[in-house]
């Protein structure tokens, strides 16, 4: 019976664990940040999903700074093809770039007043 009793909680036990939301790896991607018409970063960056198509992006350079202080922007989808995008800066100011959305022709990018974050 104990041996019973000890199987059913190691086996509840495992399935919580597997049911509990773990953060998503960062993996690489290419990306493009721009800035007015100006590109600010192109290239290799790494890549974390969140729920509900949101995403985070950090630079994969030694400096970890994808342009100025600049080391990670966000992109947060609010509802289909609207987003809010921030940027962290190495002394930890969250700056809200604005509003963005979805492009309709490269469905990896969010256009905003006056900047565009791609990820693929």
């Amino acid at each position: 019976m104990r041996t019973r009793f000890f199987a059913l909680i190691v086996v509840s036990l495992t399935l919580l664990a597997a049911s509990i939301h773990t953060p998503a790896m960062a993996r690489n991607a290419k990306c493009l940040i721009t800035s007015g018409n100006s590109t600010q970063f192109r290239g290799v960056c790494d890549f974390r999903a969140e729920p509900n198509g949101s995403f985070s992006l950090t630079s994969a350079k030694k400096s970890g700074r994808f342009f100025g202080d600049v080391m990670m922007v966000s992109v947060t989808v609010l509802s289909k093809n609207r987003a809010d995008v921030r940027g962290l800066t190495k002394m930890g100011i969250n700056s809200r770039w604005g509003s963005a959305k979805r492009s309709g022709k490269n469905r990896a990018c969010w256009l905003g007043n006056g900047f565009k974050v791609c990820a693929w």
